[in-house]
């Protein structure tokens, strides 16, 4: 069993600014009803980079456990008047929506473990995920390898969150 410590959100945001791109990051806890609570970061870059990619660096500098489990990519991060950081006005996702049906959960599962990234929500854009060609390729595959279905790439990329790809598989729950 582990017993040791988890990191501080001061070192995730020092191991995030490590990376070539990122040029500030804010790190905070998010309450959810069914998850519990979840670390997300927000970040600012200085060109484009993929969240798969930061989530990478991370792996890298931290244990898994102590990883945001979503990393959102902002123009800026949002300051209050005295210029600190404020994390009560932050941007974030308006809801998680947790599958709701097998095929939601199957899809949500594959995509975490192709993209790896934390829980996966129905809603949830692909590639704000980091999702790129390759990965898609790897997503369409696992999903008629474990469901046995067909996913093409270019339905991943038309239909880019999990509720509309599980729709197009005729498998949603009701909304």
């Amino acid at each position: 069993m582990d017993t040791t410590d988890a990191v501080s959100p001061g070192e995730v945001e020092s191991a995030l600014t490590h990376h070539h791109a990122v040029t500030g990051s804010a790190v905070f806890a998010l309450t959810h009803q069914a998850l519990g609570e979840a670390t997300v970061a927000a970040v600012t870059v200085r060109y484009d980079v993929g969240v798969r990619e930061l989530h990478q660096h991370l792996r890298q500098q931290l244990p898994v456990r102590d990883s945001p489990a979503l990393i959102l990519v902002l123009p800026e991060l949002p300051k209050n008047a005295r210029d600190v950081v404020d994390l009560l006005d932050r941007p974030g996702p308006a809801r998680f929506v947790a599958p709701r049906s097998a095929p939601e959960r199957a899809l949500a599962g594959i995509w975490s473990e192709v993209l790896e990234v934390g829980a996966v929500g129905v809603d949830v854009n692909f590639f704000e995920l980091g999702g790129e060609s390759l990965a898609a390729i790897e997503i369409a595959a696992r999903a008629k390898s474990s469901l046995g279905v067909e996913l093409d790439v270019a339905d991943i990329f038309d239909r880019p969150t999990v509720a509309e790809q599980a729709e197009l598989l005729g498998g949603t729950s009701d909304r």
